[in-house]
């Protein structure tokens, strides 16, 4: 029964998300290429000047053991609001990652590293880890927006998945807004886990896919990283709504500091070649027009019109 009313709760959040929602995760980068001290950023966009109160944004551990579906750590959204242009960007401390778009609300941590710890030295941005943990998890993890409502508020003593079966187990009171699962090919294992709506699943460095997600639909990233496993990058195509392939773009990145880095794997290859900035640091993403892939089907056609027999 518990499968059901949890699948049941995923497939009414997609179907009513248009209607009724009024924020989405746009953009996370859990785990640039290289180092993750300051250049690790997420984005949300939603409905101008929306206050985030109640609003928090978790990691939930997805590797396997007794720890999966435990918070992590979470960001306490309550002083912030969605921008006058609809967008929200949060970055780490001394992030080279700017500059961002006029009328987005900045969400930046002053109090070094990373994204800082409420509960230890500080956050600007109210960032709680369970150790001394100051950037986002990475392997196996779990993006999550949540409304707490009349619930609970988050805690990393938290866990979410109480009998370790893959589905979640909410406070009362608590709705899942949007969320993203991201298996980044770092060691993967057969038993790590995602509860994200929509999950992108990036193979090791033999090319091999491990882990899922008991809710499905689990995106893979083509082929073997020419680079090292766990670079990954995901982001919503425009200014979708969705929770699915057309909806979001997983990327791996090769070479270059991280300004220069360039989306060299990705699930749709309008995006191969581009860098972070384009983008746009508190401003929609590129979306692939409807007339690129009737033209390039065209060429196909055309090519294979005038190749000559064998």
């Amino acid at each position: 029964m518990k499968r059901i009313l949890s699948s049941l709760a995923v497939l009414s959040l997609a179907v009513s998300a248009t209607n009724a929602q009024s924020v989405w995760i746009n953009e996370v980068l859990a785990n640039p290429l290289g180092a993750d001290g300051g250049n690790e950023y997420f984005e949300l966009r939603g409905t101008p000047n929306m206050s985030l109160a109640g609003y928090y944004l978790l990691s939930l551990e997805g590797q396997g053991g007794t720890g999966r579906g435990d918070i992590n750590q979470f960001f306490d959204l309550r002083a912030f609001s969605i921008g006058a242009n609809g967008y929200l960007f949060a970055r780490q401390y001394n992030s080279p990652h700017g500059p961002v778009a006029p009328g987005a609300t900045l969400m930046e941590n002053t109090i070094e590293p990373g994204w800082g710890q409420a509960d230890g030295a500080g956050s600007s941005v109210g960032h709680y880890s369970d150790g001394t943990q100051t950037d986002l998890e990475n392997s196996a993890t779990t993006i999550m927006l949540v409304n707490i409502g009349t619930g609970p508020v988050p805690l990393t003593t938290m866990d979410l998945d109480t009998d370790n079966d893959g589905f979640l187990d909410l406070p009362e009171g608590w709705t899942v807004v949007d969320s993203i699962g991201l298996i980044d090919g770092n060691n993967p294992q057969a038993s790590d886990y995602s509860y994200g709506a929509i999950t992108f699943r990036a193979p090791n460095n033999n090319g091999e896919y491990f882990g899922g997600s008991a809710y499905g639909n689990v995106i893979d990233l083509p082929g073997s990283p020419p680079t090292t496993a766990g670079a990954l990058y995901v982001g919503r195509k425009g200014e979708s709504t969705g929770s699915t392939a057309d909806d979001w773009f997983g990327a791996i990145m090769w070479s270059g500091n991280i300004l220069n880095q360039k989306f060299d794997v990705t699930t749709d290859p309008f995006y191969e070649g581009l860098q972070y900035k384009d983008m746009v640091y508190g401003g929609p993403n590129p979306i692939p027009e409807p007339g690129t892939w009737a033209l390039l089907g065209l060429g196909g056609l055309a090519y294979l019109l005038r190749r000559p027999k064998r």
